[in-house]
Parts: structure tokens; C-alpha cells; sequence
């Protein structure tokens, strides 16, 4: 470690050493062993294996220290951080024992798998409804578009050609007339109630109930048309 004179300091990162403020260096021994059982607690139950390393200009590392003999298996976690300080450089590495990966609980893992395809396969689900709610609505506003310009077209071809017309919403029994049934029937300007009950009070008396007959027969499937 460098010993600097006088009133001088390290500046900047600890790795940058300012050697012309250098008066000397001090040189000691550490006892690694105890310091790693201290970070890593390797001194009980090791699963996984630690080494420090001296690396020297590029060339092979010197290993300094390993809690463990390294292990011939190939580990199936690992890992190593490079340290440099002082203008020197050392590796700090860490794999996985045998004795680690034995007791890996796979079954968790399959558990957070099935799970995830779980909700992958209901946010699928929810995005093709969503999907396909939005077609459905698209469709039908087209559908509306037509059924408006239809609608349009019909109610054109009937006032042209002077016919009375009237339709009977059976569901809602609700009636529907035209103008020109209106006009023909003198009720251009009456107001009365578009029902089918009001509907058979118009009929004349003679006939209404042999139409209200015809009618029900329709209904019942007697006619293909009425």
C-alpha cells in the first residue's frame, strides 16, 4: 500500500495512485480465510465455491484463495467480478457445488412455468375477445350503415309508388304506417295508437273477424303469406 508525503493525498479513484506524492510503501499479510467465512460464511454448509485471484498484466491468474477444492463438474451457476485497486488487479470468482444443485426444488420452477403459461394462455384469451369484440362492433356498425341506407331506399320506393303501406312489429306490437296509407285512409292529420289492437278496431265490423281469423292462421304457420 503506497505512504504518501507530507500532506498528500489519493485523488480520484482508489485504483490511481499519484507516484510522485509516494514516500514509501507498506507491505502485509492477509489472512484471507477468516475474511471470506466472515462475508460469505463458507466455514458451514458450502454449496458454493469462492477463489480469489491475482491477475498480472494480462497473463494466468495466481490463485490466492478458495474456500474448496474446485470441483470437476461443470457448475450450473456462476459467476466473477474484477477488481481493480492500487494499480493492481484481482478476480473474485463464484460457482456452484454439486451439494447446491441437488437441492434445487425443480418443481417450484415447473409450478412458476405452468403458471405463467396459465396466464399467458388468459391474456391470450382476453386479447382475442377484445380482438373479436371490436370486429363484432365494426360489423355491426357496418351492418347499421346498411340497414340505414335500405331503410332509406324502401321508404323512397313506397312513397313513389303511391302504395299504402303498414307493418306490424309483432314483438313490440307497435304499427308502422306510411304516408300515403295515411293520406288514403284520411288519417294524415289523427292522431291514434299504433297498436294492433287499434289496428283491428279500424276493420270494418263485417270483416273483422273473419281477418283477425286469416291473420291468426298466418301466425300459426295455415299461409305462406298474408
Amino acid at each position: 500500500l503506497p505512504v504518501y508525503k507530507g500532506e498528500a493525498r489519493e485523488s480520484g479513484a482508489s485504483s490511481v495512485i499519484d507516484y510522485e506524492a509516494v514516500d514509501g510503501w507498506v507491505y502485509m499479510n492477509i489472512d484471507l480465510e477468516p475474511i471470506f467465512k466472515a462475508l460469505f460464511q463458507s466455514g458451514q454448509d458450502i454449496h458454493i465455491r469462492y477463489a480469489l485471484y491475482s491477475r498480472s498484466n494480462g497473463q494466468t491468474d495466481e490463485m490466492l484463495y478458495e474456500n474448496v477444492e474446485k470441483s470437476t463438474d461443470q457448475s450450473l451457476f456462476d459467476a466473477q467480478k474484477e477488481i481493480e485497486l492500487y494499480g493492481h488487479k484481482w478476480v473474485l470468482t463464484a460457482n456452484t457445488l454439486p451439494s447446491f444443485e441437488r437441492n434445487i426444488d425443480y418443481s417450484y420452477s415447473n409450478s412458476i412455468g405452468i403458471a405463467a403459461l396459465v396466464v399467458l394462455a388468459g391474456l391470450t384469451s382476453i386479447l382475442f375477445l377484445l380482438i373479436s369484440r371490436v370486429s363484432a362492433f365494426d360489423r355491426l356498425n357496418e351492418l347499421n350503415k346498411q340497414l340505414a341506407k335500405s331503410d332509406e331506399r324502401w321508404r323512397f320506393a313506397l312513397e313513389s309508388s303511391e302504395s299504402g303501406v303498414w307493418d306490424w312489429d309483432i314483438a313490440n306490437n307497435h304499427m308502422n304506417y306510411s304516408t300515403r296509407w295515411r293520406e288514403m285512409f284520411g288519417f294524415e292529420t289523427v292522431e291514434f295508437e299504433n297498436t294492433q289492437e287499434e289496428w283491428q278496431r279500424l276493420i270494418h265490423a263485417d270483416d273483422r273477424k273473419r281477418v283477425i281469423h286469416i291473420l291468426q292462421a298466418y301466425l300459426q304457420g295455415d299461409y305462406e303469406s298474408y
